[in-house]
């Protein structure tokens, strides 16, 4: 690859796989793609655990309190 598309942009990285029409090109943008979609997938999944969490323990800590 001559020129690489380095950026953690999913609408930038399928903007330029939707235009690219070399097909080593568009499969190493779809890779790109591809992993930083996995990354905020699992950068949410672990925010959305550590809220839950925060709430069960509040959930808990007032119930003790209430007996």
């Amino acid at each position: 690859m001559s020129r690489a598309l380095v950026t953690n942009d999913w609408r930038k990285l399928s903007k330029a796989a939707r235009k690219e029409r070399d097909p080593k090109k568009f499969v190493y943008l779809l890779k790109q793609l591809y992993d930083v979609v996995n990354e905020a997938e699992e950068k949410r999944s672990a925010s959305r655990e550590a809220k839950l969490r925060r709430a069960k323990r509040t959930r808990v800590e007032r119930e003790l309190e209430a007996a």
